[in-house]
């Protein structure tokens, strides 16, 4: 404790060990709520009368270092950060205008501050005449409660300060903020409809397309049965090709077409001089006969041909 009041009087600058924060980031939020909130500026104005100059640690304790608005002196606020606390800042400030020295380049550029300054502004404004308007459509009557919002010209302060008690309400609001519905977009809940709908449709078409597959199954069987039949006659009307001249057709009866079986076996027959008279059961067994010898009697198995031969050499 007496190394820490040593340290803390007047004198001699010290350069402290930066602490890894950015403009934004958890802890940062977490000091800018906190000093927003314990010490306000101007009402309305949703920012502090002091800046975050730098975040340091020196010998394990984490402080940051707070620049006044009015007369630009330092301060220094000692905080902790843990797991199970977390953020817990200390309640007194500690002059260090002669013992601080600003860096030559600061750690948080003023325009990125100017810029968060601004966007945390505009937040809270719009939270702000979000609850306003809640407030007032659900108690239209009771302008009352409305003018309780109003600033106070006694204190210089709004008069709704109770909404950002401590720094866990405002993370709490930031957190409810983040944590929207898409079921509140309405394009979303349109397009999900339709999708929805789309769904459907494509449902009762995959099952009426499974319902008439399972119809037109046996008639596809039939037909194919009966293709196949015509090409295995087809096949057999070329009696006069060897089985090996018809091989590739009947390995490949299923992917050629009639017409296809057809104009291949016509084509190996030309190329091969085949005579379609080479049928064994076709040819004529032997010469055929017939007795010329007249004995006043026709025989009745006589062809006619010859019946008038008979006849024309009776009249001669």
């Amino acid at each position: 404790m007496n190394e820490l009041k040593e340290f803390m009087k007047e004198g001699g600058a010290k350069v402290f060990t930066q602490y890894a924060i950015e403009i934004g980031d958890g802890l940062w939020n977490s000091l800018w709520s906190y000093i927003e909130t314990k010490y306000p500026g101007e009402p309305n104005s949703y920012c502090s009368v002091y800046r975050i100059e730098g975040v340091y640690e020196d010998a394990g304790q984490k402080f940051a270092i707070l620049q006044s608005r009015q007369d630009q002196k330092y301060y220094r606020m000692d905080f902790s950060l843990t797991d199970v606390e977390g953020f817990v800042p200390s309640e007194t400030l500690i002059e260090v205008t002669k013992s601080y020295t600003p860096a030559a380049e600061p750690q948080f550029a003023l325009a990125d501050v100017e810029a968060f300054e601004t966007d945390y502004a505009s937040k809270k404004k719009a939270e702000e005449e979000d609850k306003n308007n809640k407030s007032n459509s659900q108690n239209p009557d009771n302008n009352s409660e409305g003018d309780g919002n109003k600033e106070d010209p006694d204190k210089g302060e709004p008069s709704n300060k109770s909404d950002k008690n401590d720094n866990g309400e405002n993370d709490d609001d930031k957190k409810k903020k983040k944590n929207y519905s898409l079921e509140d977009v309405v394009e979303y809940t349109e397009l999900k409809a339709q999708y929805d709908e789309l769904q459907t449709k494509f449902a009762a078409l995959e099952t009426e397309n499974n319902s008439l597959k399972e119809q037109i199954a046996p008639l596809a069987e039939f037909k194919n049965a009966a293709e196949k039949k015509d090409k295995e006659d087809m096949i057999a009307k070329f009696y006069m090709l060897s089985d090996e001249d018809k091989a590739d057709v009947v390995k490949n009866i299923d992917k050629y077409s009639l017409d296809d079986i057809e104009a291949k076996l016509s084509v190996i027959c030309v190329r091969n001089k085949v005579s379609f008279d080479l049928d064994e059961n076709n040819k004529p067994n032997g010469a055929t006969t017939f007795n010329l010898n007249n004995n006043g009697s026709e025989d009745d198995d006589m062809p006619a041909w010859v019946k008038a031969a008979f006849a024309t050499a009776n009249k001669n």
